[in-house]
């Protein structure tokens, strides 16, 4: 009997924790901002610096793929044309990215309740 009286007394425990805490309802105001606001710019600055740096790396990839166009024959000189005409049109998507501005505008989230 006292078994079945130690095994209960956690039960019993944790059911009166759940409803001592379980039962409110709380109606405080925080007055607290999501703060999109100010997280705008930094992001458009962030991808702004990702996308020249994808750009800076493509060059560089077009440049040494250049030099081996040169010294390549046959299949190679095919495989690493195509390649770089790939890579072009990576840059070209680059600048287009670029041509466009900002990703993220203040019209693009809606007014918050």
């Amino acid at each position: 009997m006292r078994l079945l009286l130690i095994a209960r007394i956690p039960l019993v425990l944790a059911s009166c924790a759940l409803l001592a805490t379980g039962c409110r309802q709380e109606t405080t105001e925080v007055g607290r901002k999501l703060g999109f606001d100010d997280f705008r710019p930094t992001y458009n600055r962030y991808i702004e610096k990702w996308i020249h740096t994808q750009q800076e790396a493509t060059d560089k990839e077009v440049a040494r793929v250049a030099g081996e166009i040169a010294k390549a024959e046959g299949e190679a000189k095919t495989s690493l044309e195509l390649q770089a005409e790939t890579l072009r049109l990576e840059q070209e998507k680059w600048k287009f990215r670029l041509g466009l501005g900002d990703p993220l505008f203040p019209a693009d989230h809606p007014p918050l309740r």
